[in-house]
């Protein structure tokens, strides 16, 4: 480790790679507008990293300039053994030699995904959330600071988008990481990672090497990183310039279309509900009436204001769009136990609280079978339901078809409430039913209401899922239609 006080003493810009990595990053400060929160005090969330090293080493600098509060914050996750503890020694020594307060904390990241809250999340995703909320805490009024500082970089947006465009992200998801939000700043988003290291090697700042970000077969964008990208430099000398002018365009686009849906919202709310409409409606004549980017906009401002706190999907949005015009009622089911309600010529959200969330147990008959309050319905039929025609068996649609073989059903069916340790045989094996959502990330909102639809034997199918072996129908045989439909009074 090099001695970091010259990081204080000497002038960056007289460096040249350094140099141009400072010119950046104060740019990047000034045109984002983080210059009022850095005057808070800002503590840098540091690794250990090549980036995260950078930035410290910049934040120092510009704190000695405008003297300013700077700190740090390390995160243990309890993960790569003898290499996680050497990150956390490099980053106290550094922090010591800077006379920089740095503030270490232990989480326990596979334990956590053994919990309740933890379920369902990948190894990267759980330390992600436990990272940021020990960041959390560095944004308490009582901390002294004002924000925390991230290492991301221009290469760090440039993965991001590849990954968002494959999703088929909408306009918000292809902006990028933003440079600024909720406490969260991130100087070094202009810069690319070759620039970084090559800053880094003149100024003759040490860092340390996680070991995983360098293993292709670890996760999807250690593959990108080691293997697409570097063909991408073969059409474009510098990605992440390009990259980093789109997400400065498509920001511009998605801030206007914000904007909108703010005046509107704001305008059109009423905070005088109709009975079982939530916090408050707005006019489905005027909503419908919008640009569909801004009415997208305008309804998750509703379903926020309600306490709506999962991002829904797009299909959640779509149904409801459909179904505005006009002044037909109807319920839809959202993700976090929330539902969307429409009455007359109003629109609200409503928690949803059935009387037994947990556990219920309801005998089919053929035809339309309500499972309760925000269930939705299960259909029975022995013909297929023209008006069900393009249902699938898809769990991201709003209705779900499954097919079974009549004679493969032995006694009554019932639709119940899914349990610890539901499993049956799908596709040669014996598969938990919990796995299986979480493998399909099945949106939470989803989990939750999904009905698991047994005979005498055990369980037939969950929608979405398929029926078990054995019990999948022929063209010849006599079939029964089983189709779960998530919204309600259409």
């Amino acid at each position: 480790m090099t001695d970091g006080s010259k990081v204080a003493r000497e002038d960056p810009r007289d460096r040249s790679d350094y140099a141009h990595a400072l010119r950046v990053f104060r740019r990047t400060v000034e045109e984002e507008h983080m210059a009022p929160l850095f005057a808070g005090g800002v503590a840098v969330a540091l690794s250990g990293g090549p980036d995260s090293v950078l930035l410290l080493s910049f934040l120092k600098w510009y704190a000695t300039m405008q003297k300013i509060r700077l700190g740090a914050v390390h995160v243990h996750h309890g993960l790569r053994g003898v290499e996680a503890d050497r990150d956390e020694e490099f980053c106290r020594r550094l922090c010591a030699e800077w006379e920089i307060p740095l503030q270490v904390f232990h989480v326990d990241v596979p334990a956590y995904r053994g919990s309740e809250a933890g379920h369902g999340l990948s190894m990267e995703e759980a330390a992600r959330r436990l990272r940021y909320t020990c960041f959390s805490e560095l944004l308490l009024p009582q901390s002294g600071y004002a924000c925390v500082a991230t290492g991301h970089n221009a290469t760090d947006n440039l993965e991001t988008l590849l990954f968002r465009l494959l999703r088929g992200s909408g306009l918000r998801g292809m902006c990028g990481i933003p440079p600024v939000r909720e406490g969260y700043v991130r100087p070094l988003l202009r810069l690319a990672r070759r620039e970084i290291l090559a800053a880094l090697r003149e100024a003759g700042l040490s860092y340390v090497t996680d070991s995983s970000n360098l293993d292709p077969e670890a996760a999807a964008r250690n593959y990108l990183r080691s293997e697409i990208l570097p063909r991408l430099d073969r059409l474009q000398q510098n990605p992440e310039a390009a990259a980093t002018r789109l997400a400065l365009h498509l920001r511009a686009e998605e801030s206007a279309a914000e904007e909108q849906a703010s005046v509107f919202f704001k305008t059109h709310f009423r905070a005088d509900p109709v009975p079982g409409a939530g916090t408050g409606t707005l006019a489905r004549s005027a909503l419908a009436a919008l640009p569909e980017a801004v009415a997208r906009r305008v309804l998750e401002k509703l379903y926020r204001n309600a306490g709506g706190q999962i991002m829904p999907e797009t299909v959640h949005y779509d149904a409801l769009l459909r179904a505005l015009p006009g002044r037909r009622p109807g319920e839809f089911c959202f993700p976090g136990g929330y539902i969307a309600c429409l009455r007359n010529d109003c629109i609200g959200f409503y928690a949803e609280r059935p009387e037994n969330p947990s556990e219920y147990t309801i005998e089919l008959h053929p035809g339309s079978n309500r499972l309760g309050p925000g269930r939705g319905s299960v259909i029975l039929s022995e013909h297929a339901l023209p008006e069900f025609e393009a249902c699938t068996s898809n769990i991201y649609n709003l209705s779900i078809q499954e097919r079974a073989d009549s004679a493969k059903i032995k006694g009554r069916l019932i639709a119940r409430s899914r349990r610890a340790g539901d499993a049956y045989r799908r596709g040669g094996m014996t598969r938990r039913v919990r796995r299986m959502m979480t493998d399909a990330h099945t949106p939470h909102g989803v989990r939750a209401v999904l009905p698991v639809i047994c005979d005498e034997t055990g369980i037939l199918c969950v929608p979405g899922f398929g029926v078990r072996d054995g019990a999948t129908p022929s063209t010849s045989q006599r079939q029964l239609y089983i189709y779960y439909v998530m919204r309600e009074g259409e």
